[in-house]
């Protein structure tokens, strides 16, 4: 287990801002967010920057087409003799922000998961706010008074990136970095 305060990145006294960090701040804890825009233009590091500064957990999660459940979701594993269940970053961002009260997610390149994985997102992405884990028998919900907000970063038209599902598309706000 990560200790929570852990997760808080640290600032960059390098960091130039473009306006991003305001931004984000401004949208923060709304809807779901995917920021799109070419490498390089700083979509990540603007996400890591606002946290930083605002002092909220930063949970990231590496999107490809190889990201599975497992990932997502979490896994049975052993340690030593033991059997455990290791979060993915869906729960651990459920559980950062029930235990801290609040935690943002940044899923990178969101758009290169393949399609069939999508739906393991919607219910965080919505209303209900939670992650079934048929594995564990468990639902990890986020508590009313806590605060996840979902961010993903897309690299539209590169090689490798499919387009998001309707569904999963519905459910967040677009903005474009240039």
């Amino acid at each position: 287990t990560i200790p929570p305060d852990e997760l808080i990145p640290d600032e960059d006294s390098s960091y130039v801002d473009v306006g991003m960090v305001g931004i984000l701040r401004a949208l923060s804890f709304g809807d779901p967010l995917i920021i799109k825009g070419p490498t390089g233009v700083g979509k990540t590091k603007a996400v890591q920057e606002w946290a930083a500064q605002d002092g909220i957990p930063l949970i990231r999660g590496n999107c490809s087409s190889d990201t599975d459940r497992a990932a997502l979701i979490g896994q049975f594993g052993m340690i030593g003799d033991e059997v455990v269940f290791t979060l993915g970053v869906l729960t651990l961002a459920i559980e950062t922000a029930n235990t801290i009260g609040a935690c943002v997610l940044c899923l990178e390149e969101i758009n290169t998961m393949r399609p069939d994985r999508h739906s393991a997102l919607f219910s965080i992405t919505d209303f209900r706010r939670r992650i079934e884990s048929v594995e564990l028998g468990k639902i990890f919900k986020l508590n009313p008074e806590c605060k996840l907000w979902v961010v993903g970063t897309a690299n539209p038209g590169y090689q490798g990136t499919v387009t998001l599902s309707p569904a999963l598309d519905s459910r967040f706000n677009q903005i474009e970095m240039t």
